[in-house]
């Protein structure tokens, strides 16, 4: 009886809809999957199992992956920025092809980060490649309008319009480039 509880408690028991149910039904460690205030199939189903990770353990995954991405970020925004600021003070290069320049040098070290630091991809197809560097571009031209809108059209300086154009393509970057490395 003891070790029934123990084994009862260590189950993940949540409510869960039927496709949901279904794999879990596939995964090794489910114990049942019964109705619960209606008939199998129908939402929302009880399911007592026991899966690979708990759902703590996939927030934390998770809330790390973030933070790895955080911190590879602000890095690629350091180079990003550092190199804005060479090509137009010490080269003289226009601010929009500086931005252009510098954005692309970052993202390509920002994609080596992301592949190997962050999202531990291995093995990524072309199609993955190919979606990451694409909404790279994406990016890029989002970059891009966002620092003519902010510098020639509201007359922000090129500094400080670069910090309110990164933060609005961050929220992009992430959800794409997780697509592109994970699937």
């Amino acid at each position: 009886a003891k070790k029934r509880e123990r084994e009862r408690k260590n189950f993940n028991n949540g409510v869960l809809t039927h496709h949901e149910v279904f794999t879990l039904k596939k995964q090794p460690g489910v114990q049942r999957a019964a109705p619960f205030g209606g008939v199998q199939g129908q939402r929302p189903c009880r399911v007592w199992a026991a899966p690979n990770k708990g759902e703590k353990s996939m927030q934390k995954d998770r809330f790390m992956e973030m933070m790895r991405f955080s911190l590879v970020g602000g890095a690629s925004f350091l180079l990003d920025y550092g190199l804005l600021y060479a090509f137009v003070e010490f080269c003289g290069i226009h601010y929009l092809i500086a931005s252009g320049l510098s954005f692309t040098i970052s993202v390509i070290f920002n994609y080596y980060l992301c592949a190997t630091f962050v999202f531990h991809a291995s093995g990524r197809t072309k199609a993955q490649k190919l979606l990451f560097f694409g909404s790279s571009v994406a990016g890029l031209f989002l970059n891009q309008l966002c620092m003519w809108l902010f510098v020639d059209i509201m007359g922000i300086y090129y500094m400080l319009s670069k910090i309110f154009a990164t933060a609005i393509v961050t929220l992009w970057n992430y959800v794409m480039k997780r697509k592109a490395l994970k699937g």
